[in-house]
């Protein structure tokens, strides 16, 4: 799509409805997604505080949390932690477990955008509990 400026005067009280100007308005917003070089910029200055605050709705957390949980799940915040990984490794009859890289409990609501079972083996490899979350509330 190519954009194409409407000019006020086709917009005014007295002006008529043409069908070039409903297909500007129809092709007007692609172009502008699609980033035409005549097109204005969408500024995203307003979007980048709220994509940037860590923990406010609408941001993800991979995080761990004690207990099975399956996908689409909701828990409060104070139950998980984010971590970049947890693990446990059984040899010769001990067990060793080591989470990476943990934080503090969560506040609000997440949704579970995974699924994990408490404790997934791989061999000697246990996996506890971590997945991607999404805040709700």
């Amino acid at each position: 799509m190519t954009y194409t400026p409407i000019l006020n005067a086709e917009v005014d009280a007295e002006s008529p409805i043409t069908d070039l100007l409903l297909t500007r308005l129809r092709d007007n917003p692609i172009a502008i997604a699609n980033g035409d070089a005549d097109a204005p910029r969408i500024q995203f200055s307003g979007l980048d505080a709220w994509f940037s605050t860590e923990g406010a709705v609408g941001t993800y957390v991979f995080a761990r949390r004690v207990g099975d949980t399956a996908f689409g799940n909701t828990v409060a915040g104070s139950e998980l932690t984010p971590t970049s990984a947890s693990y446990s490794v059984t040899e010769g009859g001990s067990s060793t477990t080591a989470t990476f890289n943990t934080g503090s409990a969560l506040s609000g609501t997440w949704r579970c955008m995974g699924t994990f079972d408490q404790s997934a083996f791989a061999g000697s490899l246990a996996i506890h509990g971590a997945t991607l979350w999404l805040r709700i509330s």
